[in-house]
């Protein structure tokens, strides 16, 4: 597992720039190191919804599932599957 942190470096007028980084990790995630998922944290605080999408496309383009992880329920898509753990570690889906 290989943990990168990029907060010091997102800013408002840089989120452009947060993508294409994101986009380069997975590509050597795949080509060189041959992983099969990346787990995003609260990426969703940093992305809007149409370079979420385009983050996931290239993501399957590559092979790679994609996990996000969100401390807080944003809006839904039929695209995606969720999993909804509560505070008792119950799941809901």
């Amino acid at each position: 597992i290989s943990r990168c942190d990029w907060s010091s470096d997102v800013c408002s007028s840089d989120l452009m720039g947060l993508l294409e980084k994101l986009t380069q990790y997975i590509k050597v995630m795949a080509e060189l190191l041959q992983k099969e998922l990346v787990i995003l944290v609260n990426i969703r605080s940093y992305l809007n919804e149409t370079q979420i999408n385009k983050l996931s496309q290239m993501a399957c383009y590559y092979e790679i599932s994609l996990l996000f992880i969100e401390n807080i329920q944003r809006d839904f898509s039929n695209q995606r599957e969720y999993y909804i753990i509560d505070k008792d570690g119950c799941d809901v889906y």
